[in-house]
């Protein structure tokens, strides 16, 4: 259920991406509603973005009437260590293909760490001994 979920949304961003690149805003919406409303997905924040530039944004709010309330795209998330996902995935896929390994030293691709002995797989299980010193502004309207 929560795969089908997932791929839903992806499934939406995709449809967002051709349609908002093609101007067919009104069958992305329609299509964005039907799916908010399959998996009672109550607010949705879509942006688009095509070579630097916002071709499309749009925060989609699901009423109890089943009808769509469109607003200009600025709702702000904080993504935070969601980022981390991300990241990793991305490095196993290079892995998977060779061209990086577990065992690599990070100071090769951060000459900044060259007298370190992390690697990619500290990195990866967060084991690298690196401390936090970098703290996020207060988030704000």
């Amino acid at each position: 259920m929560q795969l089908r979920k997932i791929i839903s949304v992806f499934m939406a961003l995709l449809l967002v991406s051709v349609s908002a690149l093609s101007g067919e805003t009104d069958s992305l919406q329609s299509a964005l509603q039907g799916i908010m409303h399959q998996h009672k997905i109550p607010d949705l924040s879509v942006s688009v973005i095509r070579s630097g530039k916002i071709v499309y944004a749009a925060d989609l709010h699901q009423q109890n009437d089943g009808t769509l309330q469109i607003g200009p795209g600025v709702t702000r998330f904080r993504i935070a260590s969601i980022t981390k996902l991300f990241t990793a995935q991305a490095a196993m896929q290079l892995i998977e293909k060779r061209t990086l390994s577990l065992d690599d030293k990070v100071a090769v691709y951060i000459p900044e760490l060259k007298n370190s002995h992390i690697t990619i797989q500290h990195l990866l299980t967060h084991h690298g001994g690196l401390e936090d010193k970098v703290w996020p502004e207060p988030f704000s309207e």
